[in-house]
């Protein structure tokens, strides 16, 4: 899957090639500091939980949970790559 914007200084458009640094990288860009975007992935991290317990609680009867798996997968799977950039 192809992103319709950038991310970093390198032009990563590809979702898989896509790491923290490239986020961060971006986030310098638009003014942000290397503090607030730490603790934004730090916020990411730590309320991912909660976050597909509410998603989960809210969803209509009968919402495929194949899909819901996939989607908390693919996150899990990704997260770890949210590292600031040194």
């Amino acid at each position: 899957m192809k992103l319709a914007m950038r991310a970093g200084r390198s032009r990563h458009y590809r979702v898989p090639d896509i790491l923290g640094r490239h986020l961060a990288e971006t986030g310098l860009a638009a003014a942000s500091s290397r503090e607030k975007i730490a603790r934004m992935f730090r916020e990411i991290q730590s309320d991912a939980e909660k976050a597909f317990e509410t998603a989960l609680a809210e969803m209509r009867s009968g919402f495929p949970m194949a899909l819901f798996d996939a989607v908390r997968h693919g996150f899990e799977q990704r997260v770890g790559r949210l590292t600031p950039m040194t």
